[in-house]
């Protein structure tokens, strides 16, 4: 871990074999939590054979598996500031009304988890207070493309994307601002787009607020 103010260098306690094994990090605001998505055997019921999220605190070097079903691959979506709680995808099942559960998020301080989004997510990211979550719902019944969610009111904001462009997009879904209006990540090219004439990736950004 690399501290641009201080120029410091501070070696996590993960035994990294190959970049393959260590698959997406995020950190907290202050770097005390870093959420590991990995391949690596960190647990002793964890085989290595499917992708896990793993919340490390730096200061003591308690490292605490997220409590998904173990048959199935996690991506890791993004972390609140504080670091106490990550999204992820790839979770599986389905709830009493039959929608496929898309996202969740877990809350590491509470043991709890909440169900962020239905559909076959490829991608999803929370706002660094909390408060807001973005999702793709490339299998919703209304074949809608990505939305933003408030967590404190349950209302969603649909983007303006179409659901082909958006789910070129959301693969590299990089983040939601504070207040819910900015989303943005890395495009992949999109042949014959009217925003996308390049044939290459792109850095992007989507304004729900227009």
């Amino acid at each position: 871990m690399y501290d641009l103010t201080t120029q410091a260098t501070t070696e996590l306690p993960i035994p990294v074999h190959s970049s393959a094994n260590m698959q997406k990090v995020a950190l907290s605001y202050d770097a005390s939590i870093v959420m590991l998505q990995t391949l690596l055997s960190l647990a002793p019921d964890d085989s290595g054979d499917r992708s896990d999220i793993y919340q490390l605190n730096t200061a003591n070097g308690t490292l605490v598996r997220l409590p998904e079903h173990p048959s199935h691959n996690k991506t890791l979506g993004g972390v609140t500031s504080n670091g106490s709680e990550a999204i992820y995808t790839g979770v599986g099942g389905y709830d009493s009304k039959g929608r496929r559960y898309g996202a969740k998020i877990y809350n590491f301080a509470k043991g709890s988890t909440e169900i962020a989004c239905f559909g076959d997510n490829y991608q999803s990211n929370i706002s660094s207070n909390g408060d807001w979550i973005a999702c793709d719902t490339g299998a919703r019944s209304d074949n809608t493309g990505a939305y933003i969610k408030n967590r404190q009111t349950g209302h969603e904001t649909q983007s303006s994307l179409t659901n082909s462009a958006i789910n070129s997009v959301t693969p590299r879904l990089g983040g939601i601002s504070n207040n819910g209006t900015l989303v943005w990540g890395i495009q992949t090219s999109t042949p014959g787009a009217s925003y996308d004439s390049n044939n290459s990736a792109d850095v992007f950004y989507h304004n729900f607020a227009n």
